[in-house]
């Protein structure tokens, strides 16, 4: 099951890189990144809820997290959906 989620995150991805190339509306991009961030986080619950305590199903089920949070907030998700500035600025 977390091998399925790794395949919707590519297709996040790639759904970026042509937001970013201007091949794809902005709003689109929100709500599919949006869905993929909030199924991020549910999977791995349910991953690590249904485990018979087998701790690498654990270890292997939190870092998709990782992709689940990213998603929601630092890509196309919550930042612009809410007009916040994601580029980090170095100085």
């Amino acid at each position: 099951m977390d091998k399925v989620g790794l395949l919707f995150v590519g297709a996040a991805l790639f759904i970026n890189g042509l937001m970013l190339l201007g091949k794809v509306d902005e709003k689109s991009a929100r709500v599919f990144n949006l869905f993929i961030g909030s199924m991020q986080v549910m999977t791995p619950f349910y991953l690590i809820f249904t485990s018979t305590g087998d701790s690498w199903m654990i270890l292997n089920a939190s870092g998709i997290f990782l992709f689940g949070l990213t998603y929601l907030y630092v890509y196309v998700g919550i930042s612009n959906l809410k007009n916040f500035n994601s580029s980090v600025v170095l100085g």
